[in-house]
């Protein structure tokens, strides 16, 4: 049987390692905290509009978003736009396109406005529809 005796300052950093290693191996029971998101109202109201929440775009609000997107070719394929928008109308023909991210207190948001004819961006963080 060969013994090999390692140096004491070889001794250390291979315990770490191992320990390191075998930690990989181990199961965790930890679950992830529950983090209530944001929801859309129905409505809100922002600077005396009312804002309404659509289930779904139609035609409209796909070539207003196709403008948008081949007008600011800089914002095509940011993850701040990723996913459907949550869509929301007021009451002439002014959109808001909604993008959330995060949840709880660090949820963030983007948007694209469509108002008076021209766009804009914004974000923020918390809940845009809560003002």
């Amino acid at each position: 049987m060969n013994i090999v005796i390692l140096p004491h300052f070889l001794l250390y950093p291979l315990a770490v390692t191992l320990c390191i290693v075998m930690s990989g191996y181990g199961s965790s029971t930890a679950q992830p905290v529950a983090i209530s998101e944001i929801s859309a109202s129905q409505s809100f109201s922002e600077e005396r509009t009312i804002w309404t929440l659509k289930p779904s775009m139609e035609v409209a609000d796909e070539a207003a978003l196709t403008r948008f997107f081949a007008s600011q070719p800089d914002f095509q394929g940011s993850t701040n736009f990723a996913g459907p928008p949550i869509l929301c109308l007021s009451d002439t023909t002014d959109r808001r396109f909604y993008w959330l991210h995060g949840a709880g207190d660090a949820a963030t948001w983007s948007c694209v406005r469509f108002e008076s004819g021209s766009f804009q961006v914004s974000d923020g963080s918390g809940n845009p529809f809560s003002k």
